[in-house]
C-alpha cells in the first residue's frame, strides 16, 4: 500500500496539523528550545572568552605590604609593567570583601633571609573562590617565581657554578592537538543541547496526541474507526519523531550560526561544524528521535491526564542529559562497550566528531542499529498500551 494513502498517514497529517495550530506549543518546542538555546550558548561562550582576554590584558596592580623591605623586587615588578601600590591596613579584609584581587606581603625577616642566602618567604593573600581573580593571581605568581629564578641563577654564577647544573632534565612538551580537538572543549555541552532538542521538540505533540485526546474525549471515536490501534499509534509516533527531527535540524543550524560570532581564530581553535559534519550528526541522532517518540508516547499513554503527562515528560527530558553531562564533566576515553548504551553512544560519537576524529564504521553501525532496536521495542510497548481498554477509561 502506498504510504501517502495509508491510514497511518491520515493520522500523521492530523497530528501535525493540530500541533501546528497550537502556536504556543510550536513556539516552546521549536523556537525557544531549538533556536534560543544555541544562540544563548554562543553568547555565553563569547562573553566568557572576551572576559578572560580582558582580565589577561588589563593593567596588573599589585598591592604590597612592606615595599621598603624588598626594593629590588618592587623595582623589578614595576619594570615588568606592574603597578605596585601600598596595601591597605587590613589586607585580608580587603581581599575577602573583593576590593582587591590579592595582596603581596613581604615579611619583616625578608632582608635577613635574603642576605643569608636562604629562601626568602613571601605571602600572597588571595581568595581562590573568586574566578575573576585567578588570572591576576597566576600573573603575579609567575612574575615572582621568574624573579626568584633570575636571582638564583645570578647567585650560582657569582660562585662560579653553571646554573644549568640545577636543571639536569628539561622537558619540552610537543603539542599534537589539532585546532578541532582544542575547540572541542567549547563544544563539550553540544551533545546535551542536541539530545534536549529532540526530546523537547516532540514532547508537546506526544502529550496532546494521547493525554490531550483522552481529556477531549476524542480518543474513543478515533479508535472506533476501522484502522486499528497500531495504525493510530504509529501515526502519532511518526508525527512526534518528525517534530523531534525538525527541532534537531533547527538546533544544528542555530549552532552553526551562533559559533560564527566566537573569536575562534584569535584562540587558535576551530569548531568542527561544516555542513558535512552537521549531516553526519543528524544521521547519528535519527534513531534517538524514534526512541524519544516511542518513550514519550508510552509515558503519555500511562498518564491519567494532560498535566500528569506534562509532569512526567518534563522529567523525562533529563534522561538524555545524564550521558551528555557525564562526557562533558568527566571525559573518558571512548571504548567499544559505550556503543551498546543508547544515548551514551550518540554523545560519544558527537564528541569524537567535534574533535575531528574518525569513528570506526563498526562503532557507528552498532550504535545506530542498537538504538533503533531499543526504539522499536519501546514503540511496540506503546502499541500494546493503545490496544488496552484503559487507554480510553483513564
Amino acid at each position: 500500500m502506498n504510504f501517502f494513502k495509508s491510514l497511518m498517514w491520515v493520522v500523521f497529517r492530523k497530528e501535525v496539523k493540530e500541533n501546528l495550530r497550537d502556536h504556543r506549543a510550536v513556539l516552546s518546542s521549536l523556537v525557544m528550545g531549538a533556536m534560543v538555546g544555541p544562540l544563548v550558548f554562543a553568547a555565553m561562550i563569547n562573553f566568557m572568552i572576551k572576559q578572560q582576554n580582558e582580565w589577561a590584558e588589563q593593567e596588573l596592580v599589585i598591592p604590597v605590604v612592606g615595599q621598603e623591605r624588598a626594593p629590588n623586587l618592587v623595582d623589578w615588578l614595576q619594570r615588568q609593567g606592574a603597578k605596585v601600590e601600598e596595601a591597605p591596613a587590613d589586607p585580608e579584609m580587603a581581599v575577602q570583601s573583593r576590593d582587591l584581587d590579592l595582596v603581596l606581603v613581604i615579611p619583616d625577616n625578608y632582608a635577613e633571609q635574603w642576605q643569608q642566602g636562604q629562601p626568602a618567604a613571601l605571602e600572597l593573600i588571595v581568595d581562590r573562590s573568586r574566578r575573576e581573580a585567578n588570572t591576576t593571581i597566576a600573573r603575579v605568581q609567575g612574575l615572582v617565581l621568574s624573579w626568584g629564578q633570575q636571582v638564583g641563577s645570578l647567585r650560582l654564577r657569582a660562585r662560579g657554578v653553571n646554573p644549568l647544573l640545577t636543571s639536569p632534565i628539561l622537558v619540552n612538551a610537543r603539542d599534537v592537538s589539532t585546532p578541532e580537538s582544542r575547540g572541542s572543549s567549547i563544544l563539550a555541552m553540544w551533545p546535551y543541547f542536541l539530545m534536549l532538542s529532540v526530546f523537547v521538540g516532540g514532547m508537546y505533540l506526544a502529550i496532546d496526541a494521547t493525554a490531550g485526546e483522552r481529556e477531549r474525549q476524542s480518543m474513543e471515536p478515533l479508535l472506533l474507526n476501522p484502522i486499528g490501534a497500531s495504525q493510530v499509534v504509529n501515526g502519532k509516533m511518526l508525527a512526534t519523531a518528525c517534530f523531534g527531527v525538525l527541532a534537531l535540524v533547527l538546533t544544528l543550524l542555530m549552532f552553526k550560526v551562533g559559533v560564527r560570532f566566537l573569536p575562534t581564530e584569535a584562540l587558535g581553535i576551530r569548531l568542527n561544524m561544516g555542513l558535512d559534519v552537521l549531516a553526519h550528526v543528524l544521521l547519528i541522532m535519527l534513531p534517538v528521535a524514534a526512541l524519544a517518540a516511542g518513550l514519550q508516547t508510552l509515558v503519555a499513554a500511562f498518564s491519567k491526564g494532560f498535566r500528569e503527562a506534562q509532569t512526567y515528560l518534563s522529567f523525562l527530558v533529563f534522561i538524555p542529559a545524564v550521558p551528555s553531562v557525564w562526557m562533558a564533566v568527566a571525559p573518558i576515553k571512548p571504548e567499544l562497550w559505550m556503543m551498546f548504551v543508547p544515548l551514551l553512544n550518540q554523545s560519544v560519537q558527537i564528541h569524537l566528531i567535534s574533535r575531528g576524529e574518525t569513528i570506526a564504521m563498526s562503532w557507528q553501525l552498532i550504535a545506530w542499529v542498537l538504538t533503533a532496536i531499543v526504539a522499536m521495542v519501546i514503540s511496540q510497548l506503546a502499541r500494546v498500551c493503545y490496544q488496552r481498554p484503559a487507554i480510553i477509561s483513564h
